[in-house]
C-alpha cells in the first residue's frame, strides 16, 4: 500500500540512549493509519564519520520514500569521530536498532523485519550492522532480551576495507584515520577491526551494493572486495557515475526503487517463508526491480520488448538463446550483474579448455571442476537455464 504524505506521521529528535544527546537520536516517519506490525528500513547518513546528520537531505528522502511505501522509516544520527573514536559509530547504530525493537510496540513495529542502509561513511556502518554479532562489542552493553539484528544490508558507495584504500585515505588527517584514531597506513590492526571485510561470516544477512564506478572518493573497488567475500550478495555498479551518483544513468528516485524492490523481497514481504536470493529475483528481470531502468531505457530508445516475455532488451541481435542472450546483455549493460553470469561465463571457457584435453587424469579433473560450478550455477540461475552436468 502507497500512502501520501498527509497520511504520514514524522516524530522527530527521539533519543535511543539514556543519554539524551543530539548525536544519538533519530527521527522516525510511520504510516498514520497503522494498525498491524510494519517493517523498519533505518538510514544511516554519510560525511566522513566527521559530518553529517540525519536531517540532511538524502535522510528526508529516505524518511519519506520508505514511509509513504508503508514502512515504519528511520533516519538517525550517530556519535562522529571527533567525539569518539570507532567502534563507538557501530555500537550506536546497534543501540538504535535495539531500541526499535524494545520499542516496536509503541510504532507498530516488527522486530523481525528490519532493514539498514546508508550511503558512504553510513553505507560502511550499515555493512558494520549487518555482519558484527552484539557481542564482538564490549561497549554495547544491551539488555539481552534484544539484539542489534538486521535483516537485509543496503551499502551504498561504502568503504569495505580501509587499508586497501591507499593514496589520501592512508594520511594522519583523512576521515579513516580520524575514525580509528591512528594512520591507517600504520595500523593495520585498528583498519581491519573497522572494516566490513574483517568480520564476513556465513550466516550474514542479504546484501545489496552500489557504487559509482567513477567514484573518486571512495573507490568502486571497495563494493568489489566486499562483493567476492560475501555469498548472498548481488552489487549494482552505475556506469559513469561518481560518489553521489553524478553523471550516471540513474538518479536517488531510480536508486531507491532498487532498494525498494531488495527490500520488498528481504523484509517487506518476508512472513515465515523461505528467503529468495536476491540474484534470483535480478536474473529473472522482476518488472518491478528493472522498472527505473527500463524508464530511462525507453528515454534513449536502447531498449525493446522481447516478444513473449514482455521483458526489456538490449536492441541488438541476441545469442544463441535469446532469452538468456537478452537478459544478460540488459544486466550487463546497466551493471547489474548476479553472480549466476559470471559463473556462466566461467563455465563457458572451462568447457573450451576440456575440448582441447586427451582423455584421461587431466581431462576428468576439469570434468569434475566444470561440474562443480554447473551446481553452484544451478543453485542461483533462473530455472529455465540450468545446465546439465558434464559426462566424462
Amino acid at each position: 500500500m502507497t500512502h501520501n504524505k498527509e497520511s504520514v506521521q514524522l516524530i522527530k529528535n527521539i533519543p535511543y540512549t539514556e543519554k539524551d544527546r543530539y548525536t544519538n537520536r533519530l527521527d522516525l516517519a510511520v504510516p498514520a493509519d497503522a494498525s498491524e506490525k510494519l517493517p523498519v528500513i533505518i538510514f544511516v547518513h554519510g560525511g566522513g564519520w566527521q559530518d553529517g546528520d540525519k536531517s540532511w537531505p538524502l535522510g528526508k528522502k529516505s524518511l519519506k520514500f520508505f514511509a509513504e511505501k508503508g514502512c515504519v522509516s528511520v533516519s538517525m544520527n550517530y556519535r562522529l569521530s571527533q567525539e569518539a573514536t570507532f567502534p563507538a559509530q557501530l555500537v550506536d547504530v546497534k543501540r538504535a536498532i535495539i531500541w526499535l525493537k524494545e520499542h516496536a510496540p509503541d510504532y507498530h513495529i516488527d522486530p523481525e523485519r528490519i532493514g539498514i542502509w546508508g550511503h558512504s561513511s553510513g553505507g560502511h556502518l550499515a555493512a558494520m550492522a549487518g555482519l558484527v554479532e552484539d557481542d564482538e562489542l564490549e561497549n554495547l552493553n544491551v539488555n539481552r532480551k534484544h539484539n542489534g539484528k538486521v535483516h537485509a544490508v543496503v551499502a551504498s558507495a561504502a568503504p569495505t576495507d580501509l587499508k586497501s584504500m591507499g593514496g589520501w585515505h592512508d594520511r594522519a588527517d583523512s576521515p579513516e584515520s580520524k575514525l580509528i584514531g591512528n594512520t591507517v597506513a600504520d595500523h593495520h590492526d585498528l583498519a581491519n577491526q573497522a572494516s566490513p571485510l574483517h568480520y564476513v561470516h556465513q550466516n550474514h544477512p542479504p546484501f545489496l551494493l552500489i557504487h559509482g564506478e567513477k567514484d573518486n572518493i571512495v573507490p568502486a573497488s571497495q563494493a568489489d572486495i566486499l562483493y567476492e567475500a560475501l555469498h548472498d550478495v548481488s552489487i549494482w555498479k552505475i556506469k559513469g557515475a561518481g560518489h553521489h551518483y553524478e553523471n550516471g544513468l540513474y538518479d536517488w528516485d531510480d536508486i531507491l526503487d532498487v532498494m525498494y524492490t531488495f527490500f520488498r523481497r528481504h523484509v517487506i514481504q518476508k512472513k515465515n517463508r523461505p528467503s529468495e536470493s536476491y540474484e534470483m529475483m535480478m536474473a529473472t528481470a522482476s518488472q518491478d526491480l528493472m522498472s527505473s531502468i527500463v524508464r530511462d531505457a525507453e528515454k534513449r530508445g536502447l531498449f525493446e520488448d522481447l516478444p513473449g516475455k514482455g521483458r526489456p532488451i538490449a536492441s541488438e541481435q541476441p545469442g544463441e538463446s535469446s532469452y538468456e542472450g537478452a537478459l544478460y546483455r540488459t544486466l550487463k549493460h546497466n551493471q547489474v550483474l548476479p553472480k549466476w553470469v559470471q559463473l556462466n561465463k566461467e563455465i563457458s571457457a572451462l568447457k573450451e579448455n576440456l575440448g582441447e584435453l586427451e582423455p584421461g587424469k587431466e581431462r576428468r579433473q576439469m570434468v569434475k571442476a566444470i561440474n562443480k560450478k554447473i551446481r553452484s550455477y544451478n543453485m542461483v540461475c533462473p530455472p529455465p537455464l540450468q545446465k546439465n552436468i558434464v559426462k566424462e
